[in-house]
């Protein structure tokens, strides 16, 4: 906690704060230790395999299956619901060698979103949330949560955290306090 105490966080102790950890990045505590629901699994592979490309579009299935499941056990600050059905995250990823491009990439890369974007507004499958490990600085992934949602993250780190430690002290991190830590 933002006083040093250490704190055990579960849907039935301090249920509010197990709550905004799922989904609430740095905004009110480390985390040392996580005790999760597991499903038995078959055998799988993994693994990275890196080609000369210069952009990669990654889709992540989200199964309506695996957010109605998490709303069972005490839900998350996400913002999914069981009426968006099957949702799919999609990162852009970019790789360039001259930094004199940044600008250029960076400004193309968003343009490039915010179209897809607004396609997926006009054919009613937007979803306004951002996965905030890949949400680029000018995003705001905790907004896309929705405005009940931000007021509860909110309101928990009033509750646990009343001086604003990890608000202002912590760097990095979207901040429920609208303070882009870095992004």
């Amino acid at each position: 906690m933002a006083d040093g105490k250490v704190v055990n966080v579960s849907q039935t102790n301090h249920p509010g704060l197990s709550r905004a950890l799922k989904g609430g990045t740095s905004n009110y505590g480390i985390a040392i230790h996580f005790r999760m629901n597991t499903l038995p699994g078959g055998d799988f592979w993994g693994g990275q395999v890196f080609y000369n490309m210069s952009t990669a579009i990654t889709l992540q299935p989200l199964p309506q299956i695996l957010t109605s499941k998490g709303a069972k056990n005490g839900g998350n600050v996400l913002g999914f619901t069981r009426e968006d059905g099957n949702v799919v995250n999609a990162i852009l990823t970019t790789y360039w060698n001259d930094a004199a491009d940044d600008d250029r990439v960076h400004g193309e890369s968003q343009r490039l979103i915010q179209e897809a974007q607004k396609m997926a507004k006009k054919a009613k499958v937007n979803i306004r949330a951002l996965y905030l490990n890949y949400a680029a600085k000018w995003q705001d992934p905790i907004g896309g949560y929705g405005e009940d949602e931000v007021q509860f993250l909110k309101e928990m780190s009033t509750k646990y955290d009343p001086n604003g430690v990890f608000q202002n002290g912590i760097p990095g991190g979207y901040k429920v306090s609208g303070k882009n830590g870095s992004g």
